[in-house]
């Protein structure tokens, strides 16, 4: 598996006085294994949390689960310290903990029960959801 990791900082415009109205720093990470790839982002402000952003389908998450998701978090949870994982609630929007979140992608058909399953076991091998 190759593992990238990357520093950005996004900012918003300094006004007048050179002030900035928001700034966004974070750590991106991307996991490589046989053609698959999944990236994960870390903001500075809250380390222990990782976010999942590609792939951007719940059914593409599903055949690399095994192979590739459950050693990503490992590593992250070894290497970085990261203790909680989200990912895009379908129904409400917006960033929810792993559990909640493939939950809301079973209740919008996004992915079979079965399919669940398999992602809520490959996390939580090594990571409590």
């Amino acid at each position: 598996m190759r593992i990238a990791k990357e520093h950005h900082r996004d900012a918003a415009d300094p006004g007048p006085d050179g002030s900035l109205d928001w700034v966004y720093e974070y750590d991106s990470y991307t996991f490589e294994e046989g053609g698959a790839i999944l990236r994960f982002r870390r903001y500075c402000d809250e380390p222990s949390v990782a976010y999942v952003y590609l792939p951007s389908t719940w059914a593409s998450l599903v055949p690399i689960a095994n192979a590739l998701l459950a050693p990503a978090i490992s590593h992250l949870r070894g290497e970085e310290g990261v203790t909680d994982l989200r990912a895009y609630h379908v129904e409400g929007g917006g960033y929810q903990p792993w559990g909640i979140a493939v939950k809301s992608a079973v209740a919008t058909a996004k992915i079979s029960a079965e399919d669940a399953g398999t992602l809520l076991g490959a996390v939580a091998s090594v990571l409590e959801t």
